[in-house]
């Protein structure tokens, strides 16, 4: 439609969803309806690395991930390559190289501790110097605990663990010393403390018989040892108040396979003359006759000797002889009967009046 006029002509024309309009046969205005709605619409805005918002592959707000730049320290991490420091620990990430890193690194002799940076190390841990460690200490490399009389070490000048020396408690028994000072008992002896009054102090003290055996407390004393009673001793032979080895030929019993008391038998001496005996070599004499070892030459042995006519008898030496046995007979053995006494007397006396009767001695044989 088109309108005539002197004045300036406007005209709004409307086409489909867009409009504009004429002046003076011009147009001069266009506007489509449909493309304003649009443009009046919200745009969704496309993830950023400067958007103030965690998105993306981020590991924190703008930073992290493999679009936006490295997180700076205590920024939150998922990698060491999330972090400018390079440290990502516990999803933080940490200044690099720090004492919180985790890492032996800088000057520190351990982990994040020691050297001149870092705090010093706790106990156990590696150093170098002593100012490396809280204690002060460092043998070995090693940061020990200061000396002390409670720090289970011997140290200071200790003579056991935590016992002993000038510093410390006295130690208990049982435990290594220097000297009896260093000791609850006062007992050192061979670098170990003893108890007190004890059967290992040295001492003959208590009821022992010898140093440390003997008694009703300690042990039962050696052979050699001195001793009191039979049960002071491990053999249980006590002969003039010394231990005695049993069995032997020492122990005034018979036993073993002795004919009497020490004597006789395989194993100990010959026995002497009237012992009792079972062969003749269980006598010095080498005459057994009765089970009574007999001196030899003699006019009892059953042997023709000396200057014997037969077999004891005859002869110059019978005065001899019968003092000889005159002599034995109060020294025989109880164990020899009565009249085996008897026998032996009365053929001694006969045999001698005999002789003496034949070369006219009788009075000479009394004074022999």
């Amino acid at each position: 439609m088109m309108l005539c006029s002197s004045t300036p002509l406007i005209l709004l024309v409307f086409c489909s969803f867009s409009y504009f309009v004429v002046i003076n046969g011009r147009i001069t205005i266009t506007v489509d309806s449909s493309s304003s709605e649009e443009r009046h619409k919200p745009r969704e805005k496309e993830p950023c690395c400067t958007d103030r918002m965690k998105n993306q592959d981020e590991s924190d707000i703008d930073c992290g991930g493999l679009q936006c730049p490295k997180c700076r320290d205590m920024r939150k991490c998922t990698s060491p390559n999330d972090c400018l420091s390079d440290v990502c620990l516990d999803g933080t990430c940490i200044p690099s190289p720090s004492c919180r890193d985790q890492i032996q690194n800088q000057g520190e002799t351990d982990v994040d501790c020691g050297g001149r940076m870092c705090r010093k190390c706790q106990d156990m841990k590696t150093c170098i110097h002593s100012y490396d460690c809280l204690s002060g200490v460092c043998i070995n490399n090693t940061c020990i605990p200061s000396p002390s009389c409670r720090d289970q070490m011997q140290n200071q000048d200790e003579t056991d663990i935590d016992c002993g020396g000038r510093t410390c408690p006295k130690c208990q028994d049982m435990k290594i010393c220097n000297i009896s000072c260093d000791c609850l008992s006062d007992v050192c002896i061979n670098n170990i403390c003893i108890p007190s009054s004890s059967c290992m102090d040295q001492i003959r003290d208590q009821d022992e018989t010898d140093i440390d055996c003997g008694g009703q407390t300690c042990p039962k004393c050696q052979d050699m040892k001195t001793c009191i009673h039979s049960y002071d001793c491990l053999s249980g032979v006590c002969i003039n108040n010394t231990c005695i080895p049993s069995p032997s030929c020492m122990d005034q019993i018979r036993d073993q396979d002795e004919t009497d008391i020490d004597c006789g038998g395989q194993t100990c001496p010959k026995c002497q003359d009237m012992k009792t005996c079972n062969t003749p070599q269980d006598c010095l004499s080498d005459v057994c006759i009765n089970n009574i070892c007999i001196p030899s030459p003699s006019c009892l042995d059953q042997i023709q000797n000396q200057d014997e006519t037969d077999i004891d008898c005859g002869g110059m030496t019978v005065s001899a002889v019968f003092v000889l046995t005159m002599n034995a007979f109060h020294h025989l053995p109880v164990k020899i009967k009565y009249r085996t006494k008897m026998r032996l007397m009365l053929i001694v006396v006969a045999r001698f009046v005999r002789n003496a009767a034949m070369v006219k001695l009788a009075i000479p044989v009394w004074t022999v």
